[in-house]
C-alpha cells in the first residue's frame, strides 16, 4: 500500500514483519521497486515508481528523507561506505554522499538542498 514499507523476516517461521515504515501522513511515495540496507544497517533506502529514493531510520522506524533523483523508476540502489548509487529507467545514474543526510538531520531543519548532479535531497522535520 502506498505510504508503507513493509520489511518481512522469511527466517522466522513463515515469515514475520521485522519492520514497518509509515510515511507522514502528508507524504506518499510511488510503490517501492527496489530496496538496500546501509553498510551500517542503520538505515533502509528504498526505491520507487517515481524516481525518488526514501531513507528511512531502522532503529526509529521513520522516514528521514526523500532523494529526488531520476524522472522515472528507481532500478537499483547501491550503497559503498559513505556513497549511495542509483540507476534508473531514465537512463541516469545518480550518486549522493551519505555524510550530507548526517549533518543535516543533525541540524533538524526541513528544506530541499540541491546537490551537484540531478537529484535533490529533501529531510523532513521529524519531531
Amino acid at each position: 500500500p502506498e505510504g508503507l514499507l513493509i520489511i518481512w523476516n522469511m527466517l522466522k517461521g513463515d515469515g514475520e514483519v521485522e519492520f514497518l515504515f509509515r510515511s507522514r501522513p502528508s507524504v506518499r511515495f510511488g510503490r517501492a521497486h527496489c530496496v538496500r540496507w546501509s553498510d551500517d544497517n542503520k538505515y533502509i533506502f528504498s526505491g520507487d515508481t517515481t524516481g525518488s529514493v526514501w531513507i528511512w531510520d531502522v532503529e526509529r522506524q521513520i522516514q528521514l528523507a526523500e532523494v529526488r533523483a531520476h524522472k522515472d523508476v528507481v532500478h537499483d540502489i547501491g550503497v559503498a561506505g559513505d556513497a549511495l548509487f542509483t540507476c534508473s529507467l531514465d537512463q541516469t545514474i545518480a550518486a549522493f554522499d551519505l555524510k550530507r543526510l548526517t549533518a543535516k538531520n543533525n541540524n533538524k531543519k526541513r528544506r530541499s538542498v540541491k546537490k551537484k548532479g540531478p537529484a535533490d535531497i529533501h529531510v523532513p522535520d521529524v519531531t
